[in-house]
């Protein structure tokens, strides 16, 4: 079995190595994991057979080597070979314990992702016999006679040393007690035992290095090296002892740092043979100055890649000697005292890898959370498995934050990792101090993020508490150990909020499609998780969703575009229908007179004399021409049956791209969807933050967090809810003593539910404070001027002036609020995203907010307007109701206009009036009112014409297009028509602030009308062409075919021009012309004739019959416009 795992083991090795290499190509990394489950399924039936804990581990390892083509740490594939070299060495000797123990230690170890599940590894000590102890010597003679050899070098320096020391002779077994006191050789004897107990693996990774065959082997036994001298650094710091932990570190560097590829110097190996015994004479010996220059010595080898200079040996071998007086109690602390500038910076360092900083500013905030969640449940009383979950976390966070060179995240992290550690290490539970400290601090992380994420201003002074609190706890448990937890704290701390009373973001309590995570959610998870998504810049998703709404858009042109083929395709039907009726006549006409046209020149005279006109038909040219006539007409009706079909094809076609689309959209928009529950922990961190600025307590309950909504939509509404939590943390929640008074509970209950009502997103907020203050409201706002000290406002209209700008009922500035910015934040938010918010409270049992806003800003469903040709929009959600202006009643009053209905008044405006529109409309009565929500109460407006209700895809004006106000978006229909969007709020305080205003006095003429000019000609081609110049020239076209056409269209559309031409069926120029102006309405009409006809005689009878300018095709379009200019400057 283990030969047949040794003969596969090099191909496996470098499938490994491919599959985890960063810079291979993606097909090739996925290919050698392909390859590598190939090879192993050739082996499994073999090893299986050697028992469940082979094959469950075949299975642990294809999983691993499965994910390296989605990882970009190569690491992994390191250690996985590592894994597999110990995995051969076990099937090679099953009864070496040492070997089985690095095995499992290997897979079972946290920097493996995903670890060795217990159960698994229980399953090897099942699948085992016992295994004899190996007896003490069995190591290979040559290097247990170097071993002892060097033990032995060792001893006779040292003793040479020690017969030159005045000092009296002290055990090798003990530290140098007479010169140090207690607590220092207490350490050292903990030092002193860890290095003896890893002493024989250090001493096998060596011998490994000395015997390895190729660079991979050497490169694996050299990192195993670095692992332990890494634990005996850590170790030695903790300790206090610096110079050490120095030493250890750079030694385990270089042979890091030493090429894998070339063999070692016998200086090297002999030098790292020594060094475990060195290590542990020097440590029981730690002021003799030979045994730190001894120790020393190893670095300055000149086979190392790197040694170091002779000054910097000496200095290091000083500092060997000095460490453990620095463990005296009066020795000071192995921290700073103070928080520095350095120890503030947000900026990421200059050389960093774009693409590294976006990952750990997208990554950095889930591992806060993380932290902050296992924190909490460390305070709840979750036991020791919490307290490492939150160490991995500030590990994990202070790695990445010095790889990117962000300073304050590194450093906050390292001292709140080096606190979990110390009560990991000692099974402590924090007191309450050290747990709100503890808390402020993984808050602190989060705020820090968000800074850097551009959420949150930077605020160093705030980041200073923070960092500086956390701080004084690392000292004081540095200086005191175990007893500081003890100890009456020497810094003074914030307002306690009582963490007990603010529980972590509970699994329990939260909506089920919450997606907090617990702290004991296992690594892998997480992996496998965001493993399922691809990362793509938030720009490339922006224009995506914009190529979207313009394929929409172009969609929806098309099909106006087949609708006017399809109405062209109709008149021409009709014509064609007509063409035939006239074929048929003209034939039968034909037949008539067939019989009275000459014979054909050339026609046969016998056959004449032969035939009787009614036994033989005699066809002449007219005859021919007719039947021709009559065949273009037909053969014209099947090509438009033809066109037809093709158009019904096409209009399936279209339809089907349409329902793609709309397919397109939706995944579109759900690639910028986000759970609401992503901003739990923010709003989490608001609750306590304000809870220690106030000294209150209160705690956040979330329900609903599977909503989903556009993440931009969820970005701009976060500064809204964060000033909710605080405004009712610092005005509504009372102090805990106050609500024990009131029967209520000590800590104060937030809620804040999300849910989907269609299209929209409903958030409702709640709490069960003291509610509002109407009487002290009431007070501000005439102290303000807002309010006349004789009015009687109702309590709605008090709630309503907690949304006027710069109102606040606090009397002094505080850290949390006073600064007049108050809900008229929320308010406009709200307005921004167009959503609405209504406000409810009750005195004494608390405050509530109820907030609707669109899911997403790609598409909006709007009510169009028409003002003549130009259409409006305006967002649905404003509007509350629609009536008839003939259903209630308008009056004049002294607060000005009124529309009164269903027993309700309202103020009331004409749209028109309010954007310099002219309305078409003459009857009041007959138009629209829309009943609007807004800031300032329920508003009518009065619009000419509602056209219809839309879904609209949403643009943002272009930076071209000048400010206006109140216009949020334009959006385009099918037929190429730009259509403003309004909010109609923000075009109401335009109004009040001085904008257009109202005027309700009819106007014969307005800004923004167009003039209308109708052309009247029975050539298709004539009309379209004169529409087109009378457009171009920005005037309103109308078009009819006669002058009968003409009329009809003049009994319902304002005319203001003519242009006619002067043959025409039915009625004929002349006859129009003299029609209108026998007509008083039409009597002074402008009216030009473009005609032909170019003789005198023509002339006088137009300008007879009323004709004021007479054209002569081909005419000139600039003096067709100079007439239009003219005569219609008269007209206005």
């Amino acid at each position: 079995m283990s030969e047949l795992f040794s003969a596969a083991l090099p191909g496996l090795q470098q499938a490994v190595q491919t599959a985890g290499d960063p810079a291979a190509e993606p097909v090739e990394r996925l290919a050698a994991a392909g390859a590598f489950a190939e090879s192993l399924g050739d082996l499994w039936p073999e090893l299986e057979a050697g028992g469940p804990h082979l094959a469950d581990f075949l299975a642990f390892l294809d999983n691993g080597v499965a994910a390296l083509p989605e990882r970009d740490d190569a690491m992994a594939s390191v250690q996985i070979l590592e894994l597999m070299a110990l995995f051969e060495a076990h099937l090679q000797d099953p009864d070496d314990a040492e070997v089985l123990e690095a095995l499992l230690e290997t897979a079972s170890a946290e920097t493996f992702d995903p670890p060795l599940p217990a159960e698994s590894a229980a399953l090897w000590h099942q699948g085992r016999e016992p295994a004899e102890q190996a007896p003490m010597g069995t190591d290979s003679p040559g290097l247990m006679d170097e071993r002892s050899e060097s033990r032995s070098e060792v001893d006779a320096s040292l003793a040479a040393a020690d017969e030159s020391a005045t000092e009296p002779d002290v055990s090798e077994d003990e530290p140098d007690a007479q010169a140090l006191g207690e607590e220092a050789a207490e350490l050292l004897g903990i030092l002193v035992g860890a290095i003896a107990e890893s002493r024989e693996e250090f001493l096998e990774r060596v011998e490994e290095i000395a015997e390895a065959g190729d660079g991979d082997a050497r490169v694996l036994a050299a990192q195993a090296c670095r692992e332990i001298l890494d634990r005996f650094a850590t170790a030695s710091a903790q300790a206090g002892f610096l110079a050490f932990s120095t030493l250890c570190e750079g030694v385990g560097e270089r042979i890091l740092a030493q090429p894998s590829a070339s063999e070692w110097s016998d200086s090297l190996i002999d030098g790292l043979i020594q060094l475990p015994w060195r290590m542990q004479v020097y440590l029981e010996r730690p002021l003799d100055a030979a045994t730190g220059r001894e120790l020393v010595e190893l670095l300055t080898d000149p086979h190392w890649l790197d040694p170091i200079r002779t000054d910097a040996a000496e200095a290091l071998a000083h500092e060997l000697g000095q460490d453990p007086l620095l463990l005296e109690p009066d020795a000071g602390s192995i921290y700073p005292e103070a928080v520095t500038r350095e120890d503030l910076s947000l900026a990421p360092a200059e050389d960093i890898d774009p693409v590294v900083l976006a990952s750990f500013r997208r990554e950095g905030p889930d591992l806060a959370h993380r932290l902050a969640s296992s924190i909490q449940s460390i305070l709840s009383g979750g036991g020791g498995e919490p307290t490492l979950d939150a160490q991995r976390w500030a590990h994990t966070l202070k790695g990445s934050a010095n790889i990117c060179g962000v300073n304050a995240i590194a450093v906050l992290s390292h001292y709140l990792e080096d606190l979990l550690e110390f009560l990991t290490v000692q099974g402590l539970t924090p007191t309450p101090e050290l747990g709100e400290t503890l808390a402020a601090g993984a808050d602190g992380l989060a705020l820090m993020l968000d800074m850097l994420n551009g959420v949150e201003p930077e605020d160093p002074e705030t980041l200073r508490l923070i960092v500086q609190e956390v701080l004084d706890w690392a000292n004081r448990i540095g200086r005191g150990g175990a007893s500081a937890l003890t100890i009456e704290p020497e810094i003074s701390a914030p307002p306690s909020t009582d963490r007990d009373a603010i529980e972590p973001e509970p699994e329990a309590e939260s909506d089920p499609g919450s997606s907090a995570m617990p702290s004991e959610m296992s690594s892998d998870v997480s992996s496998e998780r965001d493993d399922a998504y691809l990362q793509v810049p938030a720009r490339t998703v922006d224009d995506l969703l914009r190529l979207v709404g313009e394929l929409a858009v172009s969609l929806s042109r098309s099909e106006e575009q087949l609708a006017q083929a399809r109405r062209v395709l109709g008149e021409a039907g009709l014509i064609e229908q007509r063409n035939q009726i006239q074929v048929a006549e003209l034939e039968k006409m034909v037949d008539l007179q067939g019989s009275g046209i000459a014979p054909v020149a050339g026609a046969s005279s016998e056959r004449r004399s032969t035939f009787d006109p009614l036994e033989l038909e005699e066809y002449n040219e007219m005859y021919t021409a007719a039947r021709r006539i009559n065949e273009g007409v037909t053969d014209t009706r099947e090509l438009g049956l033809a066109l037809n079909a093709s158009l019904h094809e096409l209009d399936e076609s279209i339809q089907h791209q349409s329902r793609l689309q709309r397919l397109i959209r939706q995944l579109a928009m759900s690639t910028r969807l986000v759970d609401v529950d992503s901003v739990t922990p923010r709003l989490q961190r608001a609750v306590r933050q304000t809870c220690r600025a106030t000294g209150k307590e209160a705690e956040l309950q979330v329900s609903g967090g599977g909503t989903q909504m556009d993440g931009e939509v969820l970005d701009q509404l976060m500064p809204a809810l964060m000033h909710l939590v605080r405004n009712s943390i610092d005005h509504g929640i009372e102090s805990p003593d106050r609500r024990e008074q009131m029967d209520k509970p000590r800590r104060g209950r937030i809620e804040l539910r999300f849910g989907r009502l269609g299209d929209q997103i409903s958030v409702s907020f709640g709490d069960d404070g003291a509610g509002l203050d109407l009487d002290r409201i009431r007070a501000k706002a005439i102290a303000a001027g807002m309010l006349d000290a004789a009015a009687e406002p109702t309590d709605q209209e008090l709630v309503q002036l907690t949304l006027r700008p710069g109102f606040s009922t606090r009397d002094a500035v505080t850290q949390v609020s006073g600064r007049g910015v108050g809900m008229d934040v929320v308010a406009s938010i709200l307005r921004s995203l167009n959503g609405s918010l209504s406000i409810e409270s009750e005195p004494g049992k608390g405050y509530r907010a109820h907030m609707r806003l669109p899911s997403s800003m790609l598409t909006l469903y709007c009510l169009l307007i028409r003002y003549g040709d130009q259409l409006l929009a305006l967002p649905a959600n404003d509007v509350r109701l629609v009536v008839i202006a003939g259903e209630g009643e308008c009056v004049e009053t002294s607060d000005g206009r009124q529309f009164r209905h269903d027993g309700r008044s309202y103020p009331l405006f004409r749209l028109d009036r309010l954007l310099g529109l002219r309305a078409d409309a003459t009857d009041l009565m007959g138009q629209a009112v829309l009943i609007l929500n807004s800031d300032r109460g329920d508003q009518a407006v009065m619009v000419d014409a509602l056209w219809e209700g839309r879904e609209l895809v949403v643009m943002k004006p272009g930076i071209m297009v000048p400010r206006i106000p109140g216009l949020m978006a334009v959006s385009v229909l099918g037929d190429g028509t730009v259509v403003p969007i309004f909010e109609m709020a923000a075009i109401l305080r335009f109004a009040e602030s001085g904008g257009p205003g109202e005027q309700w006095q009819d106007e014969s003429a307005g800004k923004g009308y167009l003039p209308t000019v109708l052309v009247v000609d029975d050539s298709v081609s004539m009309r379209r062409i004169l529409a087109q110049l009378v457009t171009d020239g920005g005037y309103r076209a109308l078009t009819a075919r006669d002058g009968m056409d003409a009329l009809r269209t003049m009994e319902s559309e304002r005319v203001d021009l003519c242009l006619v031409d002067m043959e025409m069926p039915q009625m004929n120029g002349l006859e129009l012309a003299a029609h209108l102006r026998s007509r008083p309405e039409t009597r002074t009409l402008p009216i030009g004739m473009i005609t032909s006809r170019s003789t005198e005689k023509h002339r006088r009878e137009a300008e007879r019959v009323g004709i004021d300018r007479y054209f002569v095709k081909p005419y000139r379009d600039d003096e067709v416009m100079e007439f239009l200019q003219q005569a219609l400057e008269q007209v206005f």
